[in-house]
């Protein structure tokens, strides 16, 4: 039926009046009769209200409500002279504050003469599921939120005394949004919301247990146990303990400022302890993933409506991992590199957390999709500036095959200047000298070999990082190689074998590299060596040589050896099943001990002449301990000649104890078999001694900088 409202002299009656929004159920029902009379009175009946509704129709947003509101108001004495009796008996469903959840809500209220407004009391009760931060279960929450005070239209102020119990925490993301989000958790501690009431304040002391993500680099964090202090004005962060999914503890201390419960700015800064700082769990589409656990600091400064700047100065710690995905030539899209997530290797610490929160939120997006959707969300433009002191604890690889492990992996010193712009471009400078490192070449899918990678290696980046400049040397030693597979002449003895190192020389730039073979024989004389080269004199020819050494682990043999009968078809297939049956174990090894372990396990097997009764037996072992500081090489095994009925123990090791963070002073122990091929025993040479390293262009420069040092002390 239709509205009904009649205005007389001194009283208005009104039937069936509702205000909707457009919703059957939901709604504002008025009836009754307003006079001077105290018997009259007007009944409000609400249904399923929304409270933006409500808040809407008297035009007060300064702080968000939400929730669906039932109920009943009476009204009495509303035209009279006297105090208007106001009473009402209201239920809220999901009362929500600043998009926070706080639970169902009891709320009486009744008009109160001394402060010419409306007293309030409340009660909310909420039951909910919250993830742990640092144990990663699931756990269930009651919070239970009172509230009791005033509001003054007439004086246009107010009053609301808030005690939080596990109190859902979700409110807060409306007040660190521009920094944070996904607020998760709950609060504990009284807290008042006063007036006046264009101008509210939030006071007081909570204690936080949160879950919240940076959203500059999208990395979720943990705040339990310290106070946030709530004051006029200020949301201020004392010594906040703020913690990383692995129990990584670090320090925040910040304010956040308002005007209004608008006009949000921020300044926080963090001391960092093996935090960790970026995650990026696969490659995403710029061919990127990263883990890296950083010391150092950082700053975050930004307010709404402007730019969001982080400045980072960091160390990457032990467990930080940084790879570039190079087998595939796709350029970088240029403005969607940060997004980051965990490695495998982190995994095993909380599994099912975080395939539960992978599926519960939109973390799974590879950074193009994740900025875009901060260029559509975000308004604000985000800045970030690192300032990067890499050392040999953080691992930088690069997957040079589209194999599960098909990477190169590098360790190193480096000092490199990065800056990115969510609306433009990210740039790396710097030089990246390579210490130490490994790369495992997979020939046809089948054979693989793994390479050092050798000392003096750089990377040089000069803006886009996938124009930077790279001069890699990878090298594999083989113990045992006949020269006389090279010529059917005497010039070689076919009893007598020397060891040969593969080089490959990987030079241009990171997103088109150029590949080069070549070798070399540490332990022959120099007329030996020239006569080699003499026999592998072309490009062509030493890339065949390459292949076959590090494919069966003898030369081919040249066109002249093979015309007289020295391509021996049975040496080659000796040389080939032995090299699968190493490849075959290297890779049970690998699997056992697992990829991203700090040691490295191979073997090697080699034929000889006599075939399986002419074999070299090796087996090869890479450690990394100690955060990075002390490492460990060797290789062990023995030699069976059946020309000589004896056999020969190969035992080389190297160990390097690192005395300084950079890496560039060590102590160095050695064992190494001198093993020429004019030789039918080992011999050994030990040693020990210190080394010092510095890289610089020239002698000049590098004076030159010390003496600005000296002159700035």
């Amino acid at each position: 039926s239709p509205a009904h409202i009649q205005l007389f002299k001194k009283n208005i009656e009104c039937h069936n009046v509702r205000f909707s929004n457009n919703n059957a159920n939901s709604f504002l029902a008025i009836d009754g009769k307003a006079s001077d009379s105290p018997n009259d009175s007007l009944v409000a009946t609400l249904n399923n209200l929304e409270i933006q509704y409500i808040m809407s129709l008297v035009n007060w947003n300064v702080v968000r409500f939400g929730g669906k509101a039932s109920g009943r108001t009476v009204i009495n004495n509303v035209l009279g002279g006297g105090v208007p009796d106001i009473r009402a008996n209201l239920f809220v469903e999901d009362l929500s504050v600043q998009e926070g959840h706080l639970g169902d809500a009891n709320i009486t209220a009744h008009w109160d003469k001394e402060v010419e407004g409306i007293s309030v009391d409340g009660r909310m009760v909420d039951q909910y599921t919250v993830p742990d931060g640092l144990t990663g279960r699931e756990k269930n929450v009651t919070g239970i939120t009172t509230v009791n005070g005033w509001i003054s239209p007439a004086k246009n102020d107010m009053a609301l005394h808030v005690n939080t119990h596990n109190t859902n925490a979700g409110f807060i993301h409306g007040f660190l949004g521009g920094v944070f989000k996904e607020v998760s958790g709950y609060v504990t501690g009284p807290v008042s919301i006063i007036g006046p009431l264009n101008n509210v304040n939030i006071v007081g002391d909570a204690v936080p247990n949160m879950n919240l993500r940076l959203r500059a680099t999208n990395v979720p964090y943990h705040i339990e146990g310290d106070t946030l202090h709530m004051r006029p004005y200020l949301f201020d962060f004392q010594n906040i303990s703020i913690y990383d999914r692995f129990g990584h503890r670090s320090t925040i201390n910040g304010q956040v400022t308002h005007r209004n419960m608008k006009n949000f700015a921020y300044h926080f800064q963090a001391d960092l302890h093996e935090l960790l700082a970026y995650d990026e769990k696969e490659f995403n589409s710029d061919k990127f993933l990263a883990t890296v656990f950083t010391d150092g600091s950082l700053t975050i400064d930004g307010s709404d409506g402007h730019p969001l700047y982080v400045n980072a100065s960091v160390t990457p710690t032990r467990g930080s991992v940084f790879a570039y995905d190079a087998a595939t030539p796709d350029a970088i899209t240029g403005n969607s590199f940060i997004e980051f997530r965990d490695r495998d290797s982190l995994l095993t610490i909380n599994p099912q957390f975080l395939e539960r929160r992978l599926a519960e939120v939109p973390v799974a997006k590879d950074s193009l999709s994740i900025v875009k959707e901060a260029k559509k969300n975000y308004a604000s433009d985000i800045f970030i500036n690192f300032d990067i002191n890499l050392t040999p604890a953080c691992e930088v690889k690069l997957r040079m095959d589209n194999l599960e492990d098909g990477y190169m992996r590098t360790f190193g010193n480096a000092q490199i200047i990065a800056k990115w712009y969510n609306k433009g471009s990210f740039q790396m400078f710097g030089n990246y000298n390579i210490n130490s490192g490994s790369y495992r070449l997979y020939l046809q899918d089948i054979i693989f070999r793994d390479l050092a990678l050798q000392s003096g290696s750089m990377v040089e980046f000069n803006g886009n990082p996938f124009d930077a400049n790279i001069h890699l040397i990878c090298h594999h030693t083989i113990n045992s190689v006949p020269l006389s597979d090279l010529t059917s002449t005497t010039a070689f003895s076919q009893n007598n074998k020397v060891k040969v190192i593969c080089i490959l020389d990987i030079t241009g730039k990171l997103g088109n590299m150029d590949f080069k073979f070549n070798m070399d024989l540490p332990n022959v004389n120099e007329e030996t060596r020239q006569l080699v080269r003499s026999m592998i004199n072309s490009e062509e020819e030493m890339n065949t040589q390459m292949i076959y050494l590090l494919g069966l682990g003898r030369f081919y043999p040249n066109e002249y050896a093979r015309a007289n009968g020295n391509g021996n078809s049975g040496q080659a297939m000796n040389s080939l099943l032995s090299s699968t049956l190493s490849g075959q174990i290297n890779q049970m090894l690998t699997n056992m001990i697992g990829r991203d372990s700090n040691w490295n396990f191979g073997s090697s097997l080699t034929t000889g002449e006599k075939g399986w009764d002419d074999l070299d037996v090796e087996g090869i072992l890479e450690g990394r301990l100690l955060d990075e500081r002390l490492l460990i090489n060797g290789a062990f095994g023995y030699r069976d000649n059946a020309m000589t009925n004896r056999s020969s123990f190969i035992g080389d090791f190297e160990v390097k104890w690192r005395m300084d963070q950079k890496g560039n002073l060590y102590i160095k122990a050695y064992n190494q078999t001198n093993d020429r091929y004019f030789t039918k025993a080992t011999l050994n040479t030990q040693g020990i001694g210190l080394a010092w390293r510095r890289d610089f262009e020239s002698i000049r420069r590098r004076m030159r900088q010390k003496k600005e040092k000296a002159n700035n002390r």
